[in-house]
């Protein structure tokens, strides 16, 4: 089915070097897919390394104290976070 080959495709797309590939910002690389590459980032790295885009929007400190109170009582982070080299 075409559903299938799209997906062998994507598949086969997925390359890394090796398991050691490593970006001194954003981690170990999981998959290079040639327009795009997944890296697992620790994010106080993240936090420390990358800077903020100069027009980044500006910061609502009350919104800021809730996510802090969420995050405490469930500390995960469930998502992506999407950086772009230039």
């Amino acid at each position: 089915s075409l559903r299938q080959q799209a997906s062998q495709r994507s598949f086969s797309a997925v390359s890394t070097d090796t398991q050691t590939d490593i970006h001194p910002q954003f981690g170990r690389l999981l998959a290079d897919l040639g327009y795009k590459k997944l890296y697992l980032a620790s994010a106080r790295t993240l936090v420390n390394s990358v800077p903020l885009w100069s027009r980044q929007r500006p910061c609502n400190e009350g919104r800021v104290d809730q996510i802090v109170s969420a995050k405490a009582a469930h500390p995960h982070f469930q998502g992506s976070l999407l950086c772009f080299e230039f």
